[in-house]
C-alpha cells in the first residue's frame, strides 16, 4: 500500500517550527506524546503489512510513515507535536532501529515509571528517529538535510545538557537486537559514560526471558565486532576510534535516517585516545553493572539458570581450581606417557629381532624378482629418453628464433633456479607470493576496515578480524578475574 495514502494522525499539530531552527536540546518529546504517535502508527494498514515478516523495526516506521508525514515541512516528528511550546530533552535513548517497536515501546515505559518523584508520562524523551527531521535529504526537499542538522551536534549538545541535569540516558535492549553488536550503539555508551553522564539499561520482558548464555557472550564481546548497517559511517567511526582524538576535532554519532542508520560529522569534543582497547574496557565495565541490575528484574528460574552457567563457568570454585585441574590432567597424561615411553624402550631390542626373522627372507626375494626386470627395462628407457630429446630440440630451436625475448626468459628462470637450490629462504619467499602494498599495513594499523569479502574466498579472514579461539578464551578468563573483584555478589 503506498504510504501517502496514509492520513497524518491527529497527534501531529501545526508546522511552526524547523529543526534548523531550534536547539537540538529541546527536540524532545513526552513519553506520553511518544506512546500516542507509536500507537497511531500502530493503528494504520502500513504497520499491519510490516507485522506479515513478524515484527516492526524503525526502519519500517520511519521509511513508510515518519517520512510521508513530515515531507517539505522542515520539522521533526517531536518539534511537529509541540506546535506551541518546544520541550528539552531529559532522557536520551540509545537503542538499535532494528529493535521491536513494541517491545521498545514497553521497556522505555517500564524505565520511565521507575524514576523517583516523576510522573511516568511527563518524562521527556530524545528519541533520535522522532527528534531529527528525516525527509532531509529525499530529492526536493526543502531540508534541513540530515548533515545540515549533524553541524548542530545534537549528540554533544544533548549530553552535555543531561550531564548537569536531567536523567542522563537509557539504553534500550529488546530481544530481537542487540545494543552491543552495533558500532554507534557502544560509540554512545562509552562517550555518555566518559561524559560523567548516567547510563542506565531498560529492558523489554522478552529480552529478560531470553538471557541464556548472556553471561559468557558479555566475557567474549569485543566492541571491534560490532558493525554499522552503512559500511562508509562504519569506517569513518573505525578511522576516528582508532585515532587520538582532540577537542578540535571529535567524532559526533547520531542515528540518521533509514538509509544509513548512523551519520558522523567531524565537530563536538567527545573523542579521546585508545582505540577499541579503551571501548572495550568501558563497554565491559557499564555491561557488568547493568547485568547485576537486571538479575534483581529476571524471573527466578531464568535467574537460576544465569547463575547455574556463571559455576558452571567457574568450574564450582573459581578459575584457580579451574587451573589447578588443568595442570593436575596434564601431570597425569606425562605420567602415562612416560610410562609408555619405558615400556617401548625395553621391549624395543626384541621387536628389531622378530622383525628381521620375518621379513629378511621376503626382502631376499623380492630383491632377486626385480633384478631382472630392472636390467630388461633399463634400455629402452634409455632409447625412449634419446628419442624424446631429439624431437624436442629442434622444435625448441625454432621458437628461440622466432621470439628475441626468450632467450632472457630462460636465462632468468636458470638463474632463479640455481638461486633457489643455493639459498632454501629465497624459496619460501617466492612461495609466499609478492608482498603486501605499504597501504596495507598503514590501513590496518589505523583501523580502516577492510573491503569485506565472503568467507570462501580467503579462510583467514575470519581469523584476522575476530581473533581465535585462544584469545577469545584469554580474554574471558582475564574478565572473569575482573568481574569477580568487581561483582564478588554474582559467585556468591
Amino acid at each position: 500500500m503506498d504510504a501517502l495514502a496514509v492520513p497524518p494522525p491527529s497527534c501531529l499539530g501545526e508546522v511552526c517550527w524547523s529543526n534548523d531552527q531550534v536547539s537540538p536540546v529541546c527536540w524532545g518529546m513526552s513519553l506520553k506524546q511518544f506512546n500516542d504517535f507509536v500507537a497511531a502508527c500502530r493503528s494504520t494498514s502500513v504497520w499491519a503489512l510490516a507485522c506479515e515478516k513478524g515484527h516492526v523495526n524503525l526502519y519500517d516506521v520511519v521509511t513508510s510513515l515518519v517520512k510521508p508525514w513530515t515531507r517539505n515541512t522542515g520539522c521533526g516528528i517531536a518539534l511537529r507535536m509541540n506546535p506551541k511550546e518546544v520541550l528539552q530533552a531529559e532522557l536520551m535513548v540509545s537503542h538499535s532501529w532494528s529493535e521491536c517497536m513494541d517491545q521498545c515501546a514497553e521497556a522505555l515505559s517500564k524505565f520511565c515509571t521507575r524514576q523517583k518523584n516523576l510522573e511516568d508520562l511527563a518524562v521527556i524523551l530524545w528519541f533520535c528517529a522522532f527528534a531529527q527531521y528525516q525527509s532531509g535529504d529525499d530529492p526536493g526537499d526543502r531540508g534541513p538535510t540530515v548533515a545540515e542538522q549533524l553541524a548542530l551536534d545534537p549528540f554533544g549538545s544533548v549530553i552535555r545538557t543531561l550531564t548537569s541535569s536531567g536523567l542522563g540516558m537509557v539504553v534500550i535492549q529488546t530481544s530481537l537486537a542487540d545494543v552491543y553488536s552495533r558500532l554507534w550503539c557502544v560509540y554512545e555508551i562509552a562517550e555518555a559514560v566518559d561524559s560523567k553522564a548516567k547510563v542506565s539499561m531498560a529492558y523489554s520482558q522478552r529480552a529478560l526471558e531470553t538471557r541464556s548464555g548472556s553471561f559468557e557472550e558479555m566475557l567474549r564481546a569485543r566492541t571491534s565486532r560490532a558493525s554499522c548497517r552503512d559500511p562508509s559511517g562504519e569506517q569513518m567511526i573505525r578511522q576516528k576510534v582508532q585515532q587520538p582524538g582532540s577537542p578540535a576535532e571529535a567524532l559526533v554519532v547520531i542515528p540518521g535516517d533509514c538509509s544509513g542508520e548512523c551519520q558522523v560529522a567531524s565537530s563536538g569534543t567527545f573523542v579521546r585516545a585508545g582505540g577499541f582497547s579503551r571501548l572495550d574496557s568501558i563497554i565491559f565495565t557499564f555491561r557488568l553493572q547493568a547485568f547485576q541490575e537486571m538479575m534483581h528484574e529476571l524471573h527466578e528460574s531464568t535467574r537460576d539458570q544465569l547463575r547455574s552457567e556463571i559455576q558452571k563457568m567457574m568450574g564450582h570454585g573459581g578459575t584457580d581450581d579451574v587451573l589447578e585441574q588443568e595442570r593436575f590432567r596434564v601431570a597425569e597424561e606425562g605420567l602415562e606417557q612416560l610410562e609408555d615411553a619405558r615400556l617401548y624402550q625395553g621391549s624395543g631390542g626384541l621387536r628389531f629381532i622378530l622383525y628381521s626373522i620375518c621379513l629378511g627372507p621376503l626382502a631376499l626375494v623380492l630383491c632377486i624378482l626385480a633384478l631382472p626386470f630392472m636390467i630388461l627395462c633399463a634400455p629402452c628407457i634409455l632409447l625412449y629418453r634419446h628419442s624424446l630429446k631429439s624431437k624436442t630440440e629442434p622444435a625448441v630451436a625454432r621458437f628461440m628464433a622466432d621470439d628475441p625475448e626468450a632467450p632472457v626468459a630462460a636465462e632468468r628462470r636458470s638463474q632463479r633456479k640455481e638461486h633457489r637450490q643455493g639459498d632454501p629462504s629465497a624459496r619460501r619467499k617466492e612461495d609466499a607470493g609478492p608482498p603486501a602494498p605499504a597501504s596495507y599495513g598503514a590501513a590496518r594499523g589505523a583501523g580502516i576496515a577492510e573491503p569485506r569479502r565472503d568467507a570462501s574466498e580467503s579462510g583467514s579472514d575470519v581469523g584476522e578480524s575476530f581473533g581465535d579461539a585462544g584469545e577469545d578464551d584469554e580474554l574471558m578468563l582475564k574478565r572473569l578475574e575482573m568481574a569477580k573483584k568487581m561483582a564478588p555478589q554474582l559467585f556468591s
